[in-house]
């Protein structure tokens, strides 16, 4: 049997009003014209990334799936932490489903999939507290292995802060 694949790319903040630009460069050019694309999108209430994100994966509206902003609302802390972890998601998502039909998953940068059961994952999540470590913190929600390959592979293109 021949496999099969599917790949959601999802470009935050980027509009309708953008993909004439977009279709000039070379690489979202091949893409556009052998992916499919979804020009009239509709987003939820509140629009933001997170909340957008979780509704991508699940089907559902904010009021349904439980992340209702990007932040976890924490007024004693000037820089709260994110709804970065899947735990936040009420219901299935995409990913649970494939994998519970013996599919392999992969989640690169993917709001909300922190300690997802996803077979590759490299999740969203930044330090937001200064005793955090970056490194601890990304490995330990996500597939550390994976991650270890892709940093090894790729590491090279970040420059940290800059």
């Amino acid at each position: 049997m021949k496999k099969k694949h599917v790949i959601v790319i999802s470009f935050d903040a980027v509009s309708k009003e953008d993909l004439d630009f977009l279709s000039k460069l070379p690489n979202f050019s091949k893409l556009i014209k052998e992916g499919s694309l979804i020009k009239n999108v509709e987003s939820i209430y509140p629009s933001l990334t997170y909340p957008a994100h979780a509704t991508i994966v699940t089907g559902k509206y904010p009021k349904n799936h439980g992340v209702i902003n990007n932040t976890i609302l924490d007024f004693k802390s000037y820089n709260p932490d994110w709804y970065w972890y899947r735990k936040y998601i009420k219901g299935d998502t995409i990913f649970d489903l494939a994998e519970e039909n013996g599919m392999k998953t992969c989640s690169i940068l993917w709001p909300v999939t922190a300690r997802s059961k996803i077979t590759y994952n490299m999740p969203e999540i930044c330090c937001t507290k200064k005793y955090d470590n970056q490194a601890v913190k990304s490995a330990l929600a996500g597939s550390i292995f994976y991650q270890l390959s892709m940093n090894k592979r790729f590491g090279y293109l970040r420059s940290g802060i800059d």
